[in-house]
């Protein structure tokens, strides 16, 4: 999810804290429920992660990720993201995450790739940069 603020593109990221004090990055992202839309899935997710209602832009693609569950399983999960522009900030997020912060999008590249690099999360913020140079250049 990104805004624009005086020409520049913020990109917003959730915080949460580690027991050594260290903070890891992340989209918003979640889990549908059942018969949801993977738009309205995506939207709720950012409302309730975030605090923000956006629209929905652009598909940006997917990533599976390979884990071993709570169960002690290997699990597979596929997450698809969207471009989308913010357009409320309730100022309310539950919560999953310590914080939401709003990083210029280059930092918020950095950030992802330094804190969650396995996640790879960082190049769906690239993807997102290069719709909005798109975008911006039509």
């Amino acid at each position: 999810m990104y805004e624009k603020r005086g020409g520049r593109i913020f990109v917003v990221l959730l915080g949460k804290k580690t027991a050594k004090g260290k903070v890891r990055y992340h989209l918003p992202k979640g889990t549908l429920r059942f018969n949801e839309t993977l738009e309205h899935g995506a939207k709720r997710e950012v409302l309730e992660e975030s605090g923000c209602r956006v629209k929905i832009e652009a598909l940006l693609g997917g990533m599976t990720n390979k884990y071993i569950g709570y169960d002690g399983l290997m699990t597979e999960k596929t997450v698809i993201f969207f471009a989308m522009k913010k357009l409320t900030d309730t100022k309310e997020h539950d919560n999953e995450y310590d914080f939401v912060k709003y990083l210029p999008i280059d930092v918020a590249i950095r950030k992802l790739k330094k804190t969650e690099p396995k996640k790879r999360e960082y190049i769906i913020v690239k993807r997102l940069k290069q719709f909005l140079e798109a975008k911006n250049s039509k």
